[in-house]
């Protein structure tokens, strides 16, 4: 029951925080926010929709509402093939107006993890414990975006991988504390993330992989 209880309680937190963060940065820092394209609306729609699902999953499995679970599990495809598609076109469409490197690297890679975190959860779905933890953390490797406009709001994005490490953390840290033991999953998916923003930072200043995708979409480099 502790389980299904921090699994309900971070799930809110990561809806509500999302929420939260995205209109606060919109509210301090309004220069910071570009013009809203119906690319983004959509991508934003996708999100919500997953974050929502999320909660709403952990809450059936909290009261025990296994059957509920399980048949609403079947649109989590569909959301998360909604994710994955509007994300990679955010990409491509912010890639081609920023050149930002590291906004490239980092959100192919979110969205990689995702997928795999979630194509996982969806093998392992008869075991509970492994597959609530899978989707846990497919919903955190797509928290990225939220990270950097947290530490725009303190002050400097350079928080942004604090601030995204602390919430990796979190889920080993309550099971170190709570179960006295940390998961082989939980150990896993908490080393792919941080392994995650170490690679992304090793791409976007890649020299190689730069050129590569700067060819790959027509992109001119500035000199």
């Amino acid at each position: 029951m502790k389980t299904s209880k921090f699994f309900y309680y971070f799930s809110i937190l990561l809806l509500v925080g999302s929420i939260l963060i995205f209109a606060l940065h919109a509210l301090v820092l309004p220069s910071n926010v570009s013009d809203v394209h119906p690319l983004m609306v959509i991508h934003a729609t996708a999100m919500y929709a997953w974050y929502g699902l999320v909660v709403i999953q952990a809450g059936f499995i909290q009261r025990k509402s296994f059957f509920r679970h399980q048949r609403l599990g079947y649109f989590s495809v569909a959301i998360a093939l909604a994710v994955l598609v509007t994300g990679i076109m955010i990409t491509v469409y912010g890639f081609k107006h920023s050149e930002s490197m590291l906004f490239f690297s980092g959100n192919s890679l979110m969205l990689i993890f995702f997928t795999i975190f979630y194509t996982l959860a969806i093998l392992f779905r008869k075991q509970g414990d492994t597959h609530k933890r899978l989707i846990l953390f497919a919903s955190i490797a797509v928290y990225i975006p939220v990270a950097f406009r947290t530490a725009a709001i303190l002050g400097d994005r350079k928080y942004a991988s604090a601030v995204y490490l602390i919430l990796i953390l979190i889920t080993a840290i309550w099971e170190i504390r709570t179960l006295r033991k940390i998961s082989i999953t939980t150990l896993l998916c908490t080393v792919s993330l941080i392994a995650m923003v170490i690679l992304t930072f090793v791409l976007a200043n890649n020299h190689a992989f730069t050129l590569f995708v700067h060819e790959m979409f027509e992109v001119t480099i500035k000199e």
